[in-house]
């Protein structure tokens, strides 16, 4: 190749690398654009979820949650104590693990968005469990309240 082909040919190659330089930052631009957009959703939702929580740990009433495979999904403070488990503990388990098979058996006759109830021995003593099954679409979830025979759920109004 000549010399000036090569002073061309050096030209068109810088050219090309500037034009893909540019490209590539257009591209890294956007991408930290979706990185700070997925960060601040990630941040939303993680605090709509202590919030959440927060809520359900306010709740005067013992409560554990399940998704709709029967995998402990969430549980306040109250439902904890009554199981005299810790909640990181009961957070991952099954409900067949941690509950007596009649309870069990009551939310496996539960169908679509219904309700029932049962009474059960767990270890903070005897206490009537309020089952309700929900299923929205691909929402699917087993609430179960439990209240003791001390429990009053009247409540005063000023």
């Amino acid at each position: 190749m000549t010399d000036t082909k090569l002073r061309a040919r050096n030209r068109q190659l810088v050219t090309d690398l500037l034009a893909a330089n540019e490209e590539l930052k257009i591209i890294n631009d956007r991408l930290n654009e979706i990185v700070d957009e997925r960060f601040k959703e990630a941040l939303l939702k993680s605090r709509a979820l202590h919030g959440i929580q927060n809520v359900v740990d306010a709740l005067p009433v013992r409560f554990v949650g399940a998704d709709g495979y029967g995998m402990i999904v969430q549980c306040n403070a109250l439902g904890s104590e009554m199981l005299r488990v810790d909640r990181k503990d009961l957070i991952g388990s099954d409900l067949s693990t941690v509950f007596p098979l009649n309870l069990v058996q009551s939310i496996v006759r539960l169908r679509d968005n219904s309700c029932g109830k049962c009474f059960v021995e767990l270890p903070s003593g005897r206490c009537c469990a309020h089952l309700t099954r929900i299923d929205h679409g691909d929402q699917k979830a087993i609430v179960i309240a439990f209240l003791k025979d001390n429990d009053h759920p009247e409540v005063e109004y000023e």
